[in-house]
């Protein structure tokens, strides 16, 4: 038996994602362009440090008896499919074809990337995130853009960071509807 850490419900927000979802697909890409040279496995090792530190990376939606969605953590890594440098346009190609292909909820991680690489010494490529809209929003995704870059060792070496100083693991954000449930002092109240 698969042994997994419960971690909480779907937000009202997450969850009409995630519905809107299964009747049209509502994932989303952004795109960074990176000038430099640096390795397959440089990137591999920077995914591994950000799935470590941000918990939605490592999620999936599991029903609960009532069909509740809840966000599970099941250990995958994150995929990155490699593909090389070929034109100027290609990776608009590549988010075409990602947009066009699903993620299936049930099944984690909810996020995947895309490496346009050029190998042929141009030092540009083009990195693809592709999320789930009920783990990440375009201003997450640009924060988990920069995390990569900084978890990669790359020509400029003051982006570099290595585990030990890349940050402790962040806590599982609340919900929407945890942060705004407040008490209001009583004076406040009719």
């Amino acid at each position: 038996m698969q042994s997994f850490e419960v971690y909480r419900p779907l937000g009202a927000g997450e969850q009409i994602f995630w519905l809107h979802d299964q009747a049209h697909s509502l994932h989303f890409a952004l795109t960074a362009q990176i000038k430099g040279k640096f390795t397959v496995t440089q990137l591999q090792q920077a995914l591994h440090f950000v799935q470590q530190r941000h918990p939605f990376l490592r999620v999936r939606i599991a029903l609960d008896e009532a069909k509740h969605p809840w966000f599970v953590e099941d250990r995958a890594d994150i995929p990155l499919r490699v593909v090389q440098r070929l034109s100027e346009q290609q990776w608009q190609r590549e988010v075409e074809q990602e947009i066009a292909t699903p993620f299936i909820w049930s099944q984690a991680p909810l996020v995947r990337v895309v490496l346009v690489h050029s190998s042929n010494g141009a030092e540009l490529s083009e990195l693809i995130v592709i999320c789930h809209h009920s783990i990440a929003d375009g201003i997450s995704v640009t924060y988990l853009i920069r995390d990569i870059l900084q978890a990669m060792p790359t020509a400029t070496p003051t982006v570099y960071a290595t585990p030990t100083t890349f940050g402790q693991s962040l806590s599982v954000p609340p919900s929407l509807e945890d942060l705004m449930s407040i008490e209001l002092p009583k004076k406040f109240l009719c």
